[in-house]
């Protein structure tokens, strides 16, 4: 499922323009479950994760789920980018300067996997 311009506006714009703010994440990450979308369990997953303390994040079996869906989402890029992209409660964050990376990253999260 591809965003259609005005889904895009609606749910993924306030969570990139807000990202402290969990409730645009999380009413996107439910849009997504609602259409069988995996992205939705990833944010709903990244999310509960980072709520945690650092100290159990680390022994959470839902680490290992996130960790694994982590391989999956960035499966498209070159194995040496992978290593510049960070997520933030599901949000992808592109460390350094790669303007090409930077600029094609939403494809992790506006393109199914």
């Amino acid at each position: 499922m591809i965003m259609r311009p005005e889904e895009r506006q609606r749910f993924f714009e306030p969570a990139i323009d807000d990202p402290e703010n969990d409730a645009h994440r999380l009413v996107w990450a439910d849009w997504l479950e609602d259409r069988n979308d995996e992205r939705g369990q990833w944010l709903h997953m990244t999310t509960r994760l980072a709520r945690l303390p650092q100290h159990e994040q680390i022994r959470s079996p839902l680490r290992t789920a996130v960790d694994s869906m982590r391989e999956k989402l960035l499966a498209f890029l070159p194995e040496k980018s992978r290593e510049h992209v960070t997520f933030d409660r599901g949000l992808a964050i592109v460390q350094g300067t790669l303007p090409w990376l930077r600029k094609n990253i939403q494809c992790v999260l506006l393109t199914p996997f």
